[in-house]
């Protein structure tokens, strides 16, 4: 995770050294035309941004965070 000090954030994943072969949530990149701009999603193996749920604010954050990922390793609560 990154935050730095003029409110832009970054939470990403890494499977490999592949392009794109990462996920990302983040607000640096501003010409997303979606709903939650400037806050988006990367999937894996694609550029462009999709609408995220995430907001720059830990507290708000981490929870959508900890689901995401046990979710994308199939971990049962």
């Amino acid at each position: 995770m990154t935050y730095n000090k003029v409110g832009e954030y970054s939470y990403q994943f890494i499977y490999s050294y592949k392009i794109y072969d990462r996920e990302r949530f983040d607000n640096y990149d501003k010409k997303w035309n979606i709903k939650t701009h400037p806050h988006h999603f990367h999937p894996r193996y694609r550029k462009e941004g999709k609408e995220s749920l995430m907001t720059g604010i830990p507290d708000h954050d981490i929870p959508l965070l900890v689901k995401f990922l046990k979710e994308k390793m199939n971990v049962k609560d």
